[in-house]
């Protein structure tokens, strides 16, 4: 499949992609800066535990399966040989 895109398309997305990361990392810089610690960490705990009760949910839902049950064996690693 050949791509639609040229090389200098791919290079300007590029440069917008990094352009758009650096201004995060300025908002974000500044934020901490100008909120307490208390204030800013909260929403980094809600993101957080977010993350890890959509990751609980995405696993039972997986389970529930016999394909996603395998699937989880694999990513857990479980069945390897121990050398």
């Amino acid at each position: 499949m050949k791509s639609t895109f040229s090389k200098d398309e791919i290079k300007n997305e590029k440069m917008k992609n990094f352009s758009e990361r650096i201004n995060f990392i300025k908002y974000w810089a500044d934020y901490i800066r100008k909120n307490s610690d208390n204030n800013w960490s909260e929403g980094q705990a809600k993101l957080i535990d977010s993350q890890i009760d959509s990751s609980r949910r995405f696993y039972k839902k997986l389970a529930k399966m016999e394909e996603g049950r395998k699937k989880i064996k694999k990513l857990k690693g479980f069945g390897k040989k121990v050398r």
